[in-house]
């Protein structure tokens, strides 16, 4: 019985969903979001430096031990390679190789048209 439950919720859960919407703002939004992730690493990768020089130096503070530099670290080093990895998701979804080209996305009516369009057919297809 538990098992029907589940599959009932997972179709209601998928049945429900919104569906995807036509927007002016698309682009920008789908730029932005990447433009803040970058943010987001280029933080993570501060936070990895810090604690990167708290084990060279072993000077871990005094509340910290080695293995909490340590977890902490791996924990960074984690986050870091997830935001990452959505960032290359996002990228892959727009066509865009490289930062520079992001900023130059910012307002692009093609590419307005292409996420509208990628829409419209998710809408139709469910």
């Amino acid at each position: 019985m538990p098992l029907l439950e589940k599959e009932w919720k997972d179709q209601v859960m998928a049945q429900t969903k919104p569906l995807a919407r036509q927007s002016k703002n698309i682009a920008n939004n789908a730029v932005k979001e990447i433009m803040v992730l970058y943010t987001a690493r280029n933080a993570f990768a501060g936070d990895l430096g810090e604690l990167d020089q708290k084990l060279i130096s072993g000077d871990y503070g005094d509340d910290m031990l080695v293995e909490d530099v340590l977890s902490a670290c791996l924990a960074v080093a984690k986050k870091q390679k997830a935001i990452e990895d959505t960032i290359k998701t996002k990228k892959k979804k727009l066509g865009v190789r490289d930062q520079a080209n992001l900023r130059d996305l910012i307002g692009n009516k093609f590419l307005q048209l292409i996420l509208n369009a990628r829409a419209l057919k998710q809408r139709l297809r469910d």
